[in-house]
């Protein structure tokens, strides 16, 4: 968060000088609840090498917006709100229309998971980006590495994410559609599964 953003203007005088910023960073994540993964300290690594002052402070900020993302979600009261049940497989999704429609939905089990280490990361949040060659899938304080080259595998979890997102289980406003929120309706889903 702040101390995160802290951090940047010394990083690029840091990096040149050959200082870890590794050393700052593992202690600072871990007392913001996020401990950083062995995936993470290897890209830090690999950029710290390659006195990559740009991509170090690209990550921070990045860990910086998905540490502070407000929920603004809209807890709803039971006469207002979203009903979420599951029968066998088939998952149905009962916003309080006027006319009390019923939406029933079957998702992928691959979404199923996903929609469930979202909902119990700290801040309701996934990332997924493509950083150095590689598509990243973040949430839970959990990183899951795609290789760029493995098509099948990141269709996968785009249409998991894509189906999540069409169901309004998850939403986002990043225009790069980088970072998503687990939505209310997404919450009680979860919490059935």
């Amino acid at each position: 968060m702040e101390q995160l953003i802290a951090l940047i203007p010394i990083i690029p005088s840091m990096v040149d000088a050959g200082k870890s910023v590794l050393s700052l960073l593992k202690p600072l994540l871990k007392g913001l609840g996020c401990p950083m993964s062995k995936d993470h300290e290897i890209l830090i690594r690999e950029m710290e090498k390659r006195k990559d002052s740009e991509g170090i402070i690209d990550y921070l900020k990045k860990m910086a917006q998905n540490l502070s993302m407000s929920d603004i979600e809209q807890h709803y009261s039971g006469d207002g709100g979203t009903q979420v049940g599951i029968n066998q497989g088939i998952i149905n999704i009962s916003p309080s229309l006027p006319q009390g429609e019923n939406q029933q939905v079957k998702l992928s089990e691959e979404s199923l998971e996903l929609l469930k280490e979202i909902s119990q990361d700290p801040n309701g949040t996934l990332i997924a980006i493509m950083l150095l060659g590689r598509y990243k899938v973040q949430t839970n304080c959990k990183d899951f590495w795609i290789d760029g080259n493995d098509v099948r595998q990141i269709a996968l979890i785009s249409d998991a994410i894509e189906e999540l997102e069409q169901h309004g289980l998850i939403k986002t406003n990043d225009p790069r559609r980088e970072m998503f929120k687990i939505t209310h309706t997404g919450f009680n889903l979860a919490d059935k599964l």
